[in-house]
């Protein structure tokens, strides 16, 4: 202190320089939007790395996804105080802290976001490989645990060929069986699973031998040995449940309708009391009928279409687009050029699952309709590596879906982090005068989850992403997702590396990747597309392992009975991660749903602990003390919902996460 300058000056933290502020009483003003997208200089807007690196953010989501689920399972194999429990708890929260470390990492604003250079996006792979295979180890520890077994089963993923899938590639032997494990640690569901295998000669059967309905479809015209399994189950919630995938003497693939683009195919699906047809009229346009509720003649048809589209890298003395920065050129400056060339199409229709396979000359759509979940319209699309040519310093692709008639006033919505849905107004922002110098990068937003427009006659569109991705809806009727980039130029901002991803043989990454188009009333509760994203996010893991054919398959294993979990809303997603304190969780409930509260019993699941505190959502103070202590600003037009310990129904606001400490087991 210095008394002669009538100053005080002492070491401060952030809490008590906001103590001091909230002291003033002032009247602050609110800030509803967010400060996306944002520039530093006026043609450097930062909205390329919405999508750089679509390969690694489809890796990170996914695991993401598995990390929810199996962070559930691996506390479920600590529940209790058995002498196995004792022995294996330090390797199951080691697997646990490995995959959650190696996906905190991923998560860095240097990672994610694709602007890191390439040696270091590397290391970032390789410690989410590492994190994936330890959580496959507890997963096979757990599940031969519980059916005292000794299987040995392993991941495939669908973005590979069928030879790449060593478990499923020997199916042609007729002696050779597959032992397929869902595990599900979420609501119970009628699922249809997509397996790779080498051809049609399948038969799906249950753990009990009953064949179950299932389709193949094999439509890779290089390489007639790749073919996706389709087969359709009821899983029971929080259980591992067995089918038997074996060789056949009767083929169940669906026999192909080629077409010219300018031929029209005609598939109904029938799914209780609701009709859905998806009709192809054509090139790349689809129709979608749906019948109305309880009506036996009223339909409702939207026609869209899908196309891909791409923008030419500005390079320049000003600002280059890069790896940070979406910079058109002059030619694209405010509208993009075709991509793709529309060659032919081809129709697979079955029982269970309807495609219409598009086939560009640098790219492949499968468009899918499934019998079991007519909620929406599924697109796959699959990218060859995006060629250069000498004159071209960068290319940036998009996938663009549009319906016809309508008009969203250039206003759509994006959500945040996959939480509320931010409402976007091109070239507008409510709190200031924005002059926007890039027409097209100047209204990119991140897109994590879901992207949206609505019409008033017509209702809204949703379209779910699998991985984080830039878009925009500037166009009536057209949202607009970037799917790739490749620049051969940086754009100083860091990286001081091009946005050059190539593969082993020099060329660019191909991409694949899948939108889920929601079609909805404005009206309905809830949101379609949040009941899609839940079953997206809790979807059952895949395991597959070679089946001893002389052993029977292992019985369906119940994982958590009696617990009330498995009667809430399917979109209520349910969080559990085992704490360092034995016999300690925290417990997470997350209510999806866009406009209500979700209301139900509290849970049988915790009455199985000695305590159960509800916490802050980072779980590191009581959320009774958290209320107490908290600042209300003038100004504030926020609401602070109360909460009761004695609460005889538990009830999660819209899109509330409530947060749970449980421990100690009551024996």
């Amino acid at each position: 202190s210095k008394p002669e300058y009538k100053v005080q000056i002492e070491y401060s933290t952030p809490s008590r320089y906001v103590e001091e502020i909230y002291k003033e009483n002032i009247q602050f003003p609110e800030q509803s939007e967010d400060i996306f997208p944002y520039a530093d200089v006026p043609q450097g807007y930062w909205t390329g790395f919405y999508t750089s690196r679509p390969t690694l953010k489809g890796f990170v989501r996914s695991v993401g996804n598995l990390a929810q689920s199996f962070k559930k399972f691996a506390s479920i194999l600590l529940f209790g105080r058995s002498d196995w429990t004792k022995q294996n708890r330090q390797r199951i929260l080691q697997a646990v802290d490995q995959l959650e470390h190696a996906r905190a990492l991923a998560q860095h604003h240097d990672a994610v976001t694709g602007t890191a250079r390439q040696a270091v996006t590397d290391d970032y792979v390789f410690r989410l490989s590492k994190g994936v295979q330890a959580a496959l180890d507890i997963l096979n520890l757990g599940h031969n645990r519980r059916s005292k077994t000794e299987y040995n089963f392993t991941f495939c993923s669908t973005n590979l060929s069928s030879i790449h899938c060593k478990v499923t590639s020997k199916l042609h032997r007729y002696d050779y069986h597959v032992l397929l494990a869902l595990v599900n640690t979420g609501v119970k569901r009628m699922t249809v699973t997509r397996v790779k295998v080498p051809n049609g000669l399948i038969r799906v059967e249950t753990a009990e031998g009953q064949e179950l309905p299932a389709e193949v479809i094999c439509a890779n015209a290089t390489d007639q040995s790749d073919c996706d399994l389709f087969f359709a189950a009821e899983i029971e919630a929080y259980t591992i449940t067995h089918f038997v995938v074996r060789p056949s003497k009767i083929s169940i693939a669906l026999a192909p309708r080629r077409s010219n683009s300018r031929f029209a195919f005609v598939r109904s699906l029938r799914l209780g009391w609701k009709d859905t047809v998806l009709l192809h009229k054509g090139s790349n346009k689809f129709e979608l009928r749906q019948r109305e509720e309880g009506s036996e003649t009223s339909w409702k048809s939207t026609n869209f279409s899908v196309e891909y589209r791409f923008y030419r890298s500005h390079e320049g003395v000003d600002q280059n687009s890069g790896a940070y920065i979406f910079r058109p050129d002059a030619e694209t400056f405010n509208r993009s050029l075709p991509h793709s060339t529309l060659m032919n199409a081809t129709l697979y229709a079955g029982r269970l699952v309807t495609q219409v396979r598009l086939h560009w000359d640098n790219a492949v759509t499968d468009v899918r309709l499934y019998s079991n979940d007519t909620s929406h319209v599924e697109v796959e699309t699959s990218l060859d590596p995006i060629q250069l040519s000498k004159k071209t310093v960068g290319i940036e692709v998009t996938a663009n879906f549009r319906v016809d008639g309508w008009n969203q006033g250039g206003v759509f919505y994006t959500d945040s982090n996959g939480l509320e849905m931010q409402r976007r107004q091109s070239n507008f922002r409510e709190m200031f005068d924005l002059e926007v110098t890039q027409p097209i990068s100047g209204n990119y937003f991140p897109v994590s989850t879901a992207i949206a427009i609505e019409d008033s006659r017509h209702g809204r569109m949703t379209v779910i992403t699998d991985r984080a991705e830039g878009g925009t809806a500037i166009l009536p009727g057209e949202i607009e997702l970037m799917v790739n980039r490749r620049i051969t130029v940086d754009d100083a901002r860091g990286v001081t590396e091009p946005l050059n991803e190539v593969g082993p043989d020099g060329k660019g990454l191909p991409v694949k990747l899948t939108h889920r188009i929601v079609f909805s009333k404005l009206s309905d509760s809830p949101n379609p597309a949040r009941v899609v994203q839940a079953r997206i996010d809790q979807s059952p893991i895949v395991l597959l392992a070679p089946r001893r054919t002389h052993e029977d398959p292992p019985k369906n294993i119940p994982l958590l009975s009696a617990s009330g979990l498995q009667d809430l809303p399917e979109y209520v997603k349910v969080y559990i991660s085992p704490l360092e304190e034995d016999d300690t969780f925290l417990v997470r409930l997350h209510n999806l749903d866009d406009s209500r509260a979700a209301k139900f019993k509290w849970p049988q699941f915790f009455d199985r602990f000695q305590d159960a505190i509800e916490v802050s959502l980072t779980g590191t103070q009581d959320r009774h003390s958290n209320q107490e202590e908290r600042l209300h600003w003038n100004g504030s037009q926020a609401k602070h919902m109360s909460r009761s310990s004695s609460e005889e129904e538990l009830k999660v606001g819209a899109l509330e996460i409530r947060t749970f400490i449980v421990k100690g087991f009551n024996d």
